[in-house]
This record gives structure tokens, C-alpha cells and sequence, in this order.
């Protein structure tokens, strides 16, 4: 390693010393003094010492391997991705098993991709479907518009207002199916299967959680009406009511059956599934500029997929995971000021920036790109923007401007770019 002068040095305001161009605190400070050399290398032999003395058992190793996990309670597969696809984590996350009502984003992207007249009616043709299933309750001869069908089975997962959309815009199930597999085979999805628009449970009809993260992520991001829809906590619809020989038009109010949307700070749906022991969620969540998507499979109850949905998401946002790569007042340079000669302006961040780092994703990378060359300034100049990325993922992203004038003094010479992101700086989100 190089030798590194003071001058090369910054103090951060987390009170340790870093290199501009490592990210490897290299002393720390107290009052602005550097601790000496001997008292520095007495720490770190003693900090080895105790290293060596406390190496885990076999069996405590395999725990320690397995802390930094989610702890589930049904789920027999789950996964949670990030916004780039990338796996933060997963068990059996390729497990065939039952996509149930999932499959219903497949069908939505499937009725899309016909570029449909939304605002359309359709005539309600007869349809049989298995005792309990969940439906509308549309009838034959039913007039209901596309956009209508399309929101209840996103939202109340009505299998009816499913096989209704299908014959609208294929003509056929097995149409309708053919279409389905093929969508699934561009979008990669190995491990998946559709005979039905519904989900309902049929032999040779299966997927996997990493590919209903991988549908579910290219849904939201690709189809706007349905990440808008699967947001939605209701949706109205008209149907026909048959009292004796009496029919007449009824508005029923239809509620999501995703009991998350209002209960998890930053949740983006997106949707439920059933069939008859097994349930299955797939969910996407976003704070502050970090998305993920999660899915369980295989669970035993209705409220076992939403509990441990739940804590996929709390482990994925945990405050373990959380991290400050720079707070306001940090100053990364100086700047000659424009109007007075002999005076500098600081260069800080306009506020804290936060995010998430993802255990075993990498190392974290800084990208910074100035907005001009600026070598004198006025106050409140944007001097550059950085961004903290793990891998492809952004982490974070911050404007550095420069601030008031003040007389340069010695301590302001070789003022460094510092960029403190290897410490654990717990940030309180606000949602």
C-alpha cells in the first residue's frame, strides 16, 4: 500500500479518517488529533488476539452463516430481487409449485399486448368454473367494459371477469394459453407453465418464485395500467342479479385481497394467490428510491404468505442493511469564490444520502460527474453529483453545491474529495 500523507487525509464528521480515492476508514480521530502510530498498531494486535481467540465452533459457524436471513414460517419457496433483478435472497427459489391467482399479471400482460380498446364493452359469454372459486359475478349477456374486467380480476382476483378477458381478446383458452407460454419464454421464465388464465389449479399448470419476481418486476415496470391497478384497495363493477324470473343490474364494490397495501409503509401490491392448501404472494415494496419485489410460495395459510411477506420486506429494509454515504456539512473540496479574492466556498451535500447495502452484492462504487469545471464559484453552485451504486444497483444519489464565502486559512490547503461509506450511519426513513 502507498504511503499516505495527512494532507491526503480528510476528517469526516462520523469522526473517522478516509482516503479520497479508497473507501477504507484508515485511522480514527478525536478532536481532530491523530492517534499515534504505536497506540494504533497496539489496537489492531489486540483487536487480532481477540479475533483468534473467539473463531466459532463448526456449528457456530453454520449459524453465523445463516443469521443474516429472513425468518419464515410457511413459505416452502421465497426470493426477494431488487429493482435491477439482481437476488438479494432466496430458498428453493426454483421449486415448481402452484403460481395460483399470480398467473393473473401473465394474463394482464397478455391482454395488453393486444393493444384492446379498454373502454370497450364485452358480451359475457357462459362460463364454468370450480365450486368457490372467486368471482364477480358476471353473467351471460353481461356488458361489461374491458377496463372493468381487467380491474377485477387484478384487484378481487375474479376468475370470472379472467376467462371473460381471454375470450375477448384470443377468442379461445387454449388461444389465450399459447400466448401466455410464449410470453413467459421471452421474459425467461424456465420454470413455468400456464394451461388457464385464472390460476386455478390444473395439472402441468406451475411456476417458480424467481420467475414470478421476474414477471412481476417486468409487469410493473413495463405496463403502467397495471402497476396503477394492482395499488388499487377497491374497484367497482356492474353485474346481473337473478332473483326468480327477475333480473336486475346490481354495482357491487369488489376489496383487494392484498391486506398489505395499507398495513407496509411503501407497498406497491401486487397480487394474491390461492388454490386449495397452498398460498402464494408477490409483492413489490418501495422506500425511498430502493424497490424490491418479493415472492412466497407454498404457504398453509391465507395470513402465513402476508406474515412472511412481511418479513421479507422488514429483514430487506432492516436497519442492518440501512447506510449514510454522506451527511450535509461534510466538506469533500473548496472552491475559489467569484467575488472576493483570497476567500473559498465549501463543497457539501444539499442532504444526507442513505440507502441500502445488500449482504454478499459487492462492494460499493462511486460514480461522480461534475456538472461544470468549476474553479470559482457563486454560492449554491452545483459542483457534482455522485452516485453509490452495488453492483448495477443504484444505493444512492446526491447533488454536492458549494456554500457561503469564508477566508481561506491553512487548515482549508489540500482539502480532499471524502466519501464516507463504509460506516453504519442509521438513517430514520420517512415515508
Amino acid at each position: 500500500m502507498r504511503r499516505i500523507s495527512r494532507q491526503h487525509l480528510c476528517t469526516c464528521r462520523a469522526n473517522t479518517i478516509y482516503n479520497h480515492r479508497c473507501s477504507i476508514p484508515l485511522v480514527s480521530c478525536w478532536g481532530g488529533s491523530v492517534i499515534r502510530k504505536s497506540r494504533l498498531l497496539i489496537c489492531l494486535i489486540a483487536c487480532l488476539v481477540c479475533a483468534l481467540l473467539a473463531l466459532p465452533s463448526d456449528t457456530q459457524a453454520q449459524a453465523a452463516e445463516t443469521k443474516d436471513a429472513p425468518s419464515l414460517s410457511e413459505a416452502r419457496s421465497a426470493i426477494i430481487v431488487d429493482s435491477e433483478g439482481q437476488e438479494i435472497w432466496g430458498t428453493n427459489e426454483d421449486d415448481h409449485l402452484a403460481s395460483a391467482s399470480i398467473t393473473k399479471v401473465m394474463t394482464a400482460m397478455v391482454v395488453l399486448d393486444t393493444n384492446p380498446d379498454m373502454d370497450s364493452t364485452f358480451t359475457c359469454q357462459k362460463i364454468t368454473l370450480e365450486s368457490g372459486a372467486s368471482i364477480a359475478g358476471y353473467q351471460e349477456g353481461d356488458t361489461p367494459t374491458l377496463r372493468e374486467l381487467f380491474s377485477a380480476m387484478l384487484v378481487y382476483s375474479a376468475n370470472d371477469a379472467a376467462e371473460e378477458l381471454a375470450l375477448a381478446t384470443y377468442g379461445s383458452r387454449d388461444a389465450f394459453a399459447d400466448a401466455m407460454n410464449q410470453k413467459a419464454q421471452e421474459l425467461g421464465m424456465d420454470n413455468t407453465h400456464f394451461v388457464n388464465p385464472t390460476g386455478l389449479k390444473e395439472d402441468n399448470h406451475y411456476s417458480s418464485a424467481r420467475d414470478l419476481v421476474t414477471m412481476g418486476r417486468y409487469a410493473l415496470t413495463n405496463y403502467p395500467l397495471i402497476a396503477q391497478t394492482v395499488k388499487q384497495a377497491s374497484v367497482k363493477v356492474t353485474v346481473t342479479t337473478t332473483r326468480g324470473h327477475k333480473k336486475t343490474k346490481q354495482t357491487r364494490t369488489l376489496r383487494s385481497s392484498d391486506t398489505l397495501l395499507n398495513s407496509v409503509p411503501g407497498m406497491l401490491g401486487i397480487k394474491t394467490g390461492a388454490v386449495e392448501d397452498e398460498t402464494t404472494f408477490l409483492g413489490a415494496c418501495q422506500r425511498g428510491s430502493t424497490r424490491i419485489y418479493t415472492c412466497v410460495m407454498g404457504c398453509k395459510t391465507r395470513q402465513g404468505r402476508f406474515n412472511d411477506t412481511k418479513a421479507l420486506i422488514d429483514w430487506t429494509y432492516g436497519t442492518d442493511h440501512q447506510r449514510t454515504f454522506i451527511v450535509p456539512g461534510v466538506r469533500i473540496a473548496t472552491v475559489r469564490d467569484a467575488n472576493i479574492v483570497g476567500w473559498i466556498q465549501d463543497v457539501v451535500a444539499v442532504a444526507p444520502a442513505s440507502g441500502y447495502v445488500w449482504p454478499n452484492h459487492g462492494d460499493i462504487t462511486s460514480e461522480k460527474s461534475h456538472a461544470v469545471d468549476v474553479s470559482i464559484a457563486v454560492p449554491g453552485s452545483l459542483y457534482q453529483t455522485t452516485q453509490w451504486k452495488q453492483g448495477d444497483r443504484q444505493a444512492a444519489e446526491m447533488l454536492f453545491i458549494t456554500t457561503n464565502p469564508h477566508p481561506k486559512t491553512a487548515a482549508d490547503t489540500g482539502i480532499p474529495i471524502c466519501f464516507p461509506i463504509e460506516r453504519n450511519i442509521v438513517h430514520e426513513w420517512r415515508y
